[in-house]
This record gives C-alpha cells, sequence and structure tokens, in this order.
C-alpha cells in the first residue's frame, strides 16, 4: 500500500497522529506542552498540513490575547494566516489597532482601518469615529462643507451652519423676496433658524438696518416724515444710492444663522445708482420755484415762458405758495381751481379736480449734498450746472439750489422717466416745413405740402357765452373779452377742444378749454400778441393734419419780409402755443 507524504517524511497517518497529540494536551489544558509539540513539529511553516496548524494556531492564542495588542494580534495573524484562528484574530486585530489610536486621531487614520479592516466591527466603528474626527478637525468653511458630504445626517454638522453660514445657506433674491435654504438638507435646532434682514454695509463690516439709514437720509433732506415710513416687507424703503456714502457702501440681505452672518449684496434698483444725476430743486423765499430733472429740462414755476411770453400762471392772482406733488404733476391751489404744472415741462393749466395724492413738499425739502465734480454757475438770469459728463447746458431759474438724490426722487415718485410723456403727441414744427405761400411770398391758410385741411368749427354767439361761463367758473379773469371761438377734436379723445382768441386788459390771450377724463376741467392760456383786438381781429385760423397730428394756425403779414405763423398742438398732456416768423 502507498502512503501520502506531507511535508518531509511525514505521511497522512503522521500528520493525523501529531494533530491529534496536540489535541490531547490541550484537552488537559496543557497549552505549553501542546506549543512544544508543535514548535518540535514546525508547525508554523506554512507548508505543515493544515490539520496540524490549525490545532497549534488555537495552542498560540492564549499568548496572543494575554497582550491583546495590534502587535501581538499582528504577529498572530501573520503567523497563523490561512487558518480559522487566524481569521478570527483579524478582528482582533482591527479592535486593538482602533483602540490603540490616540483620542484626537485623524479622519484619515481612522478611514484606514475601515479600508484595511472593510467587514470588521471595528471598521464600522472607525467610520462613525471618522466622522466625529473630521467635524471636530475643521477650520474652513470648505473642509466643513466637505465634511457635510461625506457625512450626511451627522448629529454635529449644524454648527457648522451657524459657523459657515455662507457655505450653506443658499439665499434667493426676487425683487424684496427672500427665499433661504440649507444645501445639503442639515436638521438644525429652532435658535439658528435663518432670518434674512435688508442693511446698509460699510467697507469695515459694520451694518445698520437698511430702513433706518433710508429713513435717516430722507428726514435730512427734507421730506416729510411720513413720506420715510418704511412700506410693507424686504427693505421698505427704495435701493438707492445715498451721497456722502464711502466707497464700497452697499445695500445687502443679511441672513442671520444663529450668532452666524452671511451677506449678499443687492445691486441698486434702476435709475438709483451713484451715476444717476440729481434732480435740481430752486427755492425763492419760501416758495419753491424751479424743477429740473435733466440738462435740457427746467420747469419755472414762477415766472414767464422761455419763449418770453406769458401762459396760465400768469394770469392767476396769488397761487398758494404749497405744493402738492401728485402723480407727475405740481398743484398750486387758486382760490376754487388748481394750477398744475406738469413735471414734463409741458405749459400749466388750470383745473377743477383736486389732487388725487397730498405729498407737501416746501422750502423744507432741502436736499442732501452736491454731487462730487458738479459746479454752479451764473449766465444772466440762470444757474448753470456743468460736471459729471454733462454735455449740454443745465439751465435752471435763479435762486436757492438744492438737490434731491436717487433715494428721495424714487420715494417721490419723480424721475427722468416723467419726461417721455413731453415725447408724445405733436411736435413742434419750424421755419424749414413747406409752408403753402401765396404769390408774393406771404403764408396762406392751408396745410405744409405733404399736409390735409381739418374741418375747424366756428362758434356761435351762444357757444361763445358758453364758454365764457366755462372760463369765469375756472379762473377770476377780469376784463376778458372774446374775439371768436373754434372747435376742434385736437387731442382726438372724441370731444372738441374749445379755442377762444380773446383779448384781457388789452393783451391778446389764446384760451383753450378741454375736458379730460382723467385731469378734469382744463384751461390753458397763452399769451398771444398777434391775436389782435375785438374790433380788428387776426386773419381767420385754420386746422390741418401734418406728421399724424393735428395743428390749429392763423398767419398773417409781419413785415415786408415775412409773415407770422400762430400754432397751437396737443403734445404730453399740454396745448402748446408756438409762434413763428417765416420769410417771404
Amino acid at each position: 500500500m502507498m502512503l501520502t507524504l506531507l511535508g518531509v517524511g511525514m505521511t497522512a497517518a503522521n500528520a493525523a497522529e501529531r494533530s491529534d497529540s496536540v489535541e490531547r494536551k490541550l484537552s488537559d489544558n496543557d497549552y505549553e506542552g501542546a506549543r512544544k509539540k508543535c514548535e518540535k513539529w514546525a508547525a508554523s511553516q506554512r507548508d505543515t498540513e493544515p490539520a496540524l496548524r490549525e490545532i497549534c494556531a488555537k495552542a498560540y492564542w492564549p499568548l496572543a490575547e494575554a497582550v491583546d495588542s495590534a502587535a501581538s494580534w499582528r504577529d498572530y495573524t501573520s503567523t497563523w494566516s490561512g487558518t480559522d484562528w487566524a481569521a478570527t484574530a483579524t478582528e482582533r486585530l482591527a479592535s486593538a489597532t482602533l483602540r490603540e489610536l490616540p483620542v484626537d486621531a485623524s479622519e484619515d487614520d481612522l478611514l484606514w482601518i475601515t479600508e484595511e479592516f472593510y467587514d470588521s466591527r471595528a471598521a464600522r466603528k472607525a467610520a462613525e469615529m471618522a466622522g466625529d474626527a473630521a467635524i471636530r478637525d475643521v477650520t474652513t468653511g470648505a473642509e466643513a462643507l466637505r465634511a457635510a458630504k461625506r457625512y450626511p445626517g451627522h448629529d454635529g454638522l449644524s454648527v457648522f451652519v451657524e459657523r459657515y453660514p455662507e457655505k450653506f445657506v443658499k439665499a434667493t433674491i426676487t425683487g424684496h423676496e427672500v427665499s433661504i435654504t440649507i444645501e445639503p438638507d442639515i436638521a438644525i435646532p429652532d435658535y439658528m433658524k435663518p432670518t434674512p434682514l435688508w442693511v446698509a454695509r460699510w467697507p469695515g463690516g459694520d451694518t445698520l438696518a437698511w430702513r433706518e439709514v433710508a429713513a435717516q437720509h430722507l428726514l435730512s433732506s427734507g421730506l416729510d416724515e411720513a413720506l420715510t415710513r418704511p412700506q410693507g416687507s424686504g427693505p421698505g424703503l427704495p435701493i438707492c444710492s445715498i451721497p456722502g456714502q464711502p466707497e464700497g457702501w452697499h445695500a445687502a440681505v443679511e441672513v442671520r444663522v444663529g450668532t452666524g452672518r452671511m451677506y449678499r449684496p443687492i445691486p441698486w434698483e434702476p435709475d438709483c445708482g451713484a451715476d444717476v444725476l440729481p434732480i435740481v430743486l430752486t427755492v425763492t423765499g419760501s416758495t419753491i420755484s424751479g424743477l429740473s430733472l435733466a440738462p435740457g429740462h427746467a420747469l419755472d414755476l414762477l415766472s414767464r415762458g422761455r419763449d418770453g411770453r406769458n401762459h396760465t400762471q400768469a394770469f392767476i392772482s396769488s397761487p398758494s405758495d404749497a405744493l402738492v406733488l401728485s402723480d407727475g404733476h405740481l398743484f398750486r391751489q387758486s382760490g376754487r381751481v388748481w394750477l398744475v404744472h406738469p413735471i414734463d415741462g409741458g405749459p400749466p393749466w388750470l383745473t377743477d379736480r383736486a389732487p388725487s395724492r397730498q405729498t407737501l413738499l416746501t422750502s423744507a425739502l432741502v436736499g442732501s449734498a452736491p454731487p462730487e465734480g458738479m459746479s454752479l454757475s451764473t449766465q444772466e438770469d440762470d444757474l448753470l450746472l456743468s460736471g459729471r459728463g454733462i454735455t449740454e447746458r443745465w439751465v435752471m431759474p435763479k435762486g436757492e439750489v438744492r438737490f434731491l438724490s436717487a433715494m428721495a426722487q424714487k420715494v417721490l415718485g419723480i424721475g427722468t422717466a416723467l419726461l417721455d410723456a413731453s415725447k408724445t403727441g405733436a411736435p413742434a414744427l419750424s421755419e424749414v416745413v413747406p409752408w403753402a405761400k401765396e404769390p408774393g411770398g406771404y403764408l396762406t391758410a392751408a396745410p405744409p405740402t405733404g399736409g390735409r385741411s381739418v374741418t375747424l368749427t366756428s362758434l356761435n354767439d351762444a357757444a361763445i357765452d358758453r364758454a365764457r361761463l366755462r372760463v369765469s367758473s375756472g379762473a377770476e379773469i377780469d376784463n376778458l373779452e372774446i374775439i371768436d371761438g373754434w372747435g376742434l377734436d385736437m387731442d382726438a379723445d372724441g370731444v372738441e377742444e374749445v379755442f377762444l382768441r380773446t383779448s384781457i386788459d388789452g393783451r391778446g390771450v389764446l384760451i383753450v378749454i378741454d375736458v379730460h377724463p382723467v385731469l378734469g376741467n382744463r384751461l390753458f392760456l397763452h399769451e398771444s400778441p398777434n391775436v389782435g383786438t375785438p374790433s380788428t381781429p387776426q386773419n381767420r385760423p385754420y386746422a390741418f393734419h401734418y406728421g399724424g397730428h393735428f395743428y390749429l394756425a392763423w398767419a398773417g403779414i409781419a413785415s415786408d419780409q415775412a409773415s407770422f405763423l400762430e400754432l397751437i398742438r396737443y403734445s404730453g398732456e399740454s396745448f402748446h402755443a408756438q409762434a413763428l416768423t417765416i420769410p417771404r
């Protein structure tokens, strides 16, 4: 019979006998004797019969267990690898390795255990401890965010939301609404609930509630206290640049998370930045006498028009100094009616309709400091403002000059957008229009080339008497003599306006009577020397349509070399009077 050889000179029978011999020693609790046999038969060698190695591994277990260190278990698993006892020892090695790490072991050291002993209880414990270590060792927002993504749901993450809100708090700002989320999602205690606050922020980091800063500026500018009260949610007052603040000063949304703070800069609202030109007021005595929204725009509230003629305000007695701003118009009361100046610069009118809002403007409106880089000079009866990239003359009526900031403009509801109204309607015409002329070169009562005639209604005596009553009910005008009257729906609202050529105290005056669905019953008065007199009126008026708009006109001989032409047109919200001299 053939015998299988195991190892050097060992048969299967010999190996089994040796394993049984070691087993008997272990049964007698003679571990020392068992180990001697194992040593004698070189059981620690890898090529030794597996059964003998398995029983000898058991014999050496108490020695490793007595030390119970990472080193003892490492030696044991190395010596007895391949045995069941070595597999069991790996769990003990993992536990000992974890136990012997310092209390401040790093995340990397702990993660090494999870990788080295991936299928052990110690590895699972190390994974938990790695999260603790990662959170413990965080020193920057980037590290905090990394820890939050690697260890979602960890109890210690909420502290990072408070400590590094800029990494976790997302603020979406739409208009004056702020929506806040925490990303990644982390459970936080109630005291950390994110709270948004609109603030002004200085370069050094100091902040103050935007409502407070804006209200202080408006009050110091002389606005009525009622206008400085915050409205609604959000910032409460416009997000506008305020003069005199240092470079880098800005509006922001501050998000408070417990003791943590996060800031999101907010851009200025449209037409509200530091580059916006101020509105310029002039004050004469205790009265606001002039207003300008931009170069090329000047509203003179006291004097005659810049065309050298008197207009509506010159024909009424002592309107109130109190100036009321309402819906893009400036109102002054005069007896039973109101004198209204449209802010777009169009001619004023009288109306029986009171302002719908009561924002009072007085000389207490002191404004703010002059914008940096702007200077004032005088020229004849005007003030000239220049600088800040102004390429055309900014002419203002003479008086004490005051500047309204972008913030004050927003709150008052006045700004350059109001000038858009003046761009609608019939434009002014000039001498270069191809006017119709008779053979001698003087103007004739016909539309210019490219225009068409429009029917003009002549008012009879009864209609003129009714018009007189309407004028007297709207204005206290003495010595009014009506020369003639005419009807034309110039503003195309379906109702004819009445045009009266009159004489007031011997001066020629054109009066327009208009019924407006929003602005009320209105009177416009324009000084017009070429009206004539009741006994010798000027040529008969005529109407025409030109360039898409209606005009009323009359012409006459101004001199041997020219004709005069008086024009009435509707533009913006006003009826404008225009005088031209047309060479022969």
